[in-house]
């Protein structure tokens, strides 16, 4: 039986979320992966 690797409760999370600009993202996505726009901004 495995231990437990990680565990977290909803109300200890935060997700946060930044505009970045896409040029910046492109070299660090993986082959056959798009950046996914709303706005015309990076999501």
């Amino acid at each position: 039986m495995m231990d437990t690797f990680l565990s977290a409760r909803w109300e200890n999370l935060i997700m946060a979320n930044y505009a970045v600009n896409a040029e910046v993202l492109k070299p660090y996505l993986p082959k056959g992966v798009e950046l996914d726009f709303y706005d015309n901004k990076p999501t």
